[in-house]
């Protein structure tokens, strides 16, 4: 299926988009009305994977999707207006940092498919590993995770690969050794 309404915009949300709370704030910064972003639906990304290999301007992680045969990225669907793509693409940094792609996504049963927007981390800012994350940004990736309803599973995998530190090392020694 191919994107239906010129003026309404079927986005997945990974990360901390997840997190409609903060989503909604950012949002209200950048002057549009949360209203815009409406309709979210759980929903899978089949063979890519979520990563921690972007470094950002903090020196921490953020969310970023590879392909990957076998895995599977779980989400939210959400309907977005022009003004809220215009604000989510200056809250991912597009195009520099992030680029926009366009995803096949299906229901947690599988059975409905929908194409969609997204962001992926640009290449030249891919890191080859992942990194540690702040708190906050775990925090938020995780109350979206539980609010959103995504699989106990997925919500450990989550847990377990947003990491706060590794092993008590600074992000610095991390990205030297690399």
């Amino acid at each position: 299926m191919h994107l239906k309404t010129p003026n309404l915009v079927p986005y997945f949300a990974y990360g901390s988009n997840l997190c409609l709370p903060h989503l909604q704030n950012w949002l209200r910064r950048f002057g549009v009305q949360p209203s815009e972003v409406s309709h979210p639906r759980r929903v899978i990304l089949p063979h890519f994977c979520i990563r921690t290999n972007y470094l950002t301007g903090a020196s921490l992680g953020a969310a970023n999707i590879e392909a990957s045969r076998g895995n599977a990225v779980e989400g939210l669907l959400l309907t977005v207006s022009p003004d809220a793509q215009t604000a989510i693409r200056a809250k991912e940094g597009w195009p520099r940092r992030y680029e926009e792609i366009e995803v096949e996504v299906t229901s947690p049963r599988g059975d409905k498919a929908t194409t969609a927007i997204t962001y992926r981390v640009a290449e030249r800012h891919r890191l080859p590993i992942d990194i540690p994350v702040s708190t906050r940004y775990r925090d938020l990736v995780l109350q979206g995770a539980r609010a959103a309803r995504l699989s106990p599973a997925y919500q450990m995998l989550l847990g377990d690969l947003l990491k706060t530190s590794i092993c008590g090392e600074t992000i610095e020694t991390i990205i030297d050794c690399a």
